[in-house]
């Protein structure tokens, strides 16, 4: 089973993932203190085998989820339907039974 833990910033949610005990970080892109391509990139430096989903609600964002940073395994529009973030936490977890 998973649990949830929210953030109020990139900084915030930096330090929360450096205690540990997580599968998947989905951020926003714009984000205080840190944004989410930042806050992707800092934790695929502590472990790069953590899928990050990068949210946006910017239709002229520089990139797609064909063109994404490296940091980041997925990229979804807002707004979004539940269903599309479930099949997006089961594409990049690997559709692992139980996952979602």
């Amino acid at each position: 089973m998973h649990s949830v833990e929210t953030a109020e910033n990139g900084r915030e949610a930096l330090e929360k993932f450096r205690q540990g005990g997580f599968d998947l970080i989905v951020t926003d892109h714009v984000m205080p203190e840190m944004n989410g391509e930042q806050l992707a990139a800092a934790i695929k430096q502590l472990a790069p085998e953590i899928p990050v989903i990068l949210l946006t609600g910017y239709a002229d964002d520089s990139f797609s989820a064909r063109s994404a940073p490296d940091a980041i395994d997925l990229v979804l529009g807002k707004p979004l339907l539940r269903t599309a973030l479930r099949g997006a936490i089961a594409e990049v977890m690997g559709r692992k039974p139980g996952s979602v």
